[in-house]
């Protein structure tokens, strides 16, 4: 994986130049040189700095080497705070209907956040690849993420009790908003992209109160929403809750 998940010797550089071994073996810039500066990614005041930062240009600097020609080890920087996650979802847990059976599943999750003031800060992307390391072939996949948001001001007693939960199909996002409590701020999950169309895929959106309901989450029940079973396969996405009924959602 380099800079930009691309093997060297398939990508353009930021000057436009294609790779060479010998003209131009490094487009991406992100090869550890102390002599030379990093004329692809300029500094705050326009200015270049130079590559001598093993942090920064990480080649030849004691991250394994998987053998792979032409590839950066660096795993490059997409934001001032990039975080690497990896899991492999193999051992089973207590017995069913509240227990989990393995799916034979790695996944590797990339996050990256930008800093207070910046034009992004108040956006974090998830990045997510599913791998099949189990024995059976995968032919369809469900996805999905369950959230207990509790918004609002901590200094306000109870103001987890004054969300409300909903979802727009056209930009598809879900969201909790609290619109009792001064100060607070809505938040939102939005998928971006996968490697199908968004419009060729179904979106399955649920909200829970939890004031009124004993929950208990175990595999049946969440693959039962994200399949729309839970909903009979028709209207996969429940009415928004109304905001002059907010609860803990």
């Amino acid at each position: 994986m380099g800079s930009d998940g691309i093997p060297d010797s398939l990508e353009v550089g930021c000057s436009g130049r294609a790779y060479d071994p010998v003209l131009n073996p490094d487009p991406a810039f992100d090869n550890y040189e102390p002599a030379k500066y990093d004329s692809c990614h300029t500094l705050p005041n326009g200015t270049y700095r130079r590559k001598d930062d093993r942090n920064l240009y990480t080649e030849k600097n004691g991250i394994p080497d998987h053998g792979e020609p032409h590839v950066d080890e660096d795993y490059g920087a997409v934001s001032p705070s990039d975080i690497y996650l990896s899991s492999t979802d193999t051992f089973k847990s207590v017995a069913p209907p509240h227990g989990h059976v393995p799916m034979g599943l790695k996944v590797l999750m990339k996050t990256s956040a930008w800093q207070a003031g910046s034009s992004a800060d108040a956006i974090i992307f998830l990045d997510y690849a599913f791998i099949d390391i189990g024995k059976k072939t995968w032919r369809d996949a469900y996805v999905g993420m369950f959230m207990d948001g509790d918004l609002g001001p901590v200094n306000i007693p109870n103001y987890w009790t004054h969300n409300y939960s909903g979802f727009d199909p056209v930009t598809h996002t879900a969201y909790i908003d609290n619109v009792q409590d001064r100060g607070s701020t809505p938040i939102g999950l939005t998928l971006v992209a996968t490697p199908r169309p968004l419009d060729s895929l179904r979106f399955s959106f649920s909200w829970f109160d939890f004031t009124a309901s004993q929950f208990l989450m175990y595999d049946s029940l969440e693959y039962s929403w994200m399949s729309c079973e839970h909903f009979g396969y028709t209207d996969c996405v429940k009415e928004n809750q109304s905001p002059s009924s907010p609860s803990d959602t």
